[in-house]
């Protein structure tokens, strides 16, 4: 291993800090036991940006706990190495973002498993220089009923700190990824099915915006206390009329397990295979979906219902 992970300012050669600019040290092992290292200097290339711009100013209400201060930064200019077992390599990057939140009390005080809200969280940056920032929170115990406090955040390639900030957005659910039972959580698994957003599509009509997020890695799992996607992501589609692709991120929490939100998996799953994917014997997707439709008559609807029934008929 090379040390612990370090974040750290860096400074003038008066010793005094220089805003916004660092120095970053992140080791780790991959899963053939290699050791891994990135170390680089980050130096944002524009001003750091509230979440909401200036209409929220970047207080928001986040997992239910009110005045949460979100800010981004992003055109980061990237300059370092990267070690991968005995191998090390110079690296340079012009893009990524830097994402903070800061919550007045505990961040899961009013979500104790984590698992009360879950949040999607895009970072984009498109190919024309605009980067966006896009939230979306759901309340669990509310059948995923849709956080206020959502929108996205446009960031222009001029470095004008002053944003656009809508609300008119709507996510698609296009595919699905099985959250891993190698990947350990803190609290327990609420279920060993548990499944995630793959491919998603952003829409927004203000922004005359559809982009679709399709994951770069298979499944993109991290440990930590709850089931957790975080991944690089393409994104491609139309921004303000004009088509457009770019990368970025996509984030999220929301783990779908109970026996309701399966069947809208199974469901979503089978409206968006290919042709290809039936027999031509046998039912096609229209036929399919009907069939798990029937299926709804017998499981719970019940938001706040962990689990009423084994649901391995679902485990695809």
């Amino acid at each position: 291993m090379y040390g612990n992970a370090t974040w750290n300012h860096t400074t003038f050669n008066n010793g005094s800090y220089i805003p916004f600019v660092y120095q970053v040290h992140l080791p780790g092992v991959d899963k053939q036991g290699r050791n891994f290292l990135i170390d680089l200097k980050i130096d944002p290339m524009k001003y750091p940006s509230p979440y909401g711009g200036n209409i929220l100013n970047g207080r928001f209400t986040f997992y239910d706990q009110p005045n949460t201060l979100s800010w981004f930064e992003t055109g980061l200019e990237l300059n370092g190495t990267v070690t991968w077992g005995d191998i090390t390599e110079p690296v340079v990057g012009n893009t990524g973002h830097i994402d903070r939140q800061y919550f007045p009390l505990y961040a899961g005080i009013f979500s104790p498993t984590g698992r009360q809200v879950s949040h999607i969280w895009y970072q984009v940056n498109l190919a024309n220089g605009v980067d966006l920032s896009i939230w979306i929170q759901y309340r669990r115990y509310e059948a995923n009923k849709i956080v206020p406090t959502i929108g996205i955040t446009t960031y222009e390639p001029n470095g004008n700190p002053i944003n656009q900030f809508v609300t008119d957005i709507n996510i698609t659910f296009l595919s699905f990824i099985k959250y891993p039972n190698t990947s350990s959580t803190f609290f327990p698994p609420p279920s060993q099915n548990r499944w995630l957003p793959g491919i998603t599509v952003i829409q927004c009509p203000s922004l005359n915006m559809i982009l679709t997020s399709t994951y770069s890695t298979k499944v993109p799992a991290v440990d930590l206390p709850v089931e957790y996607f975080e991944g690089p992501s393409y994104f491609a589609g139309t921004f303000r009329g004009e088509s457009i692709d770019g990368t970025g991120i996509q984030e999220s929490t929301l783990a779908l397990y109970r026996d309701w939100e399966l069947l809208n998996v199974l469901q979503i799953s089978a409206q968006n295979l290919s042709p290809e994917s039936f027999n031509p014997a046998g039912p096609n997707a229209e036929q399919l979906v009907q069939v798990i439709n029937v299926l709804n008559n017998y499981v719970n609807p019940n938001p706040l219902l962990e689990k009423s029934f084994s649901s391995s008929v679902i485990c695809m």
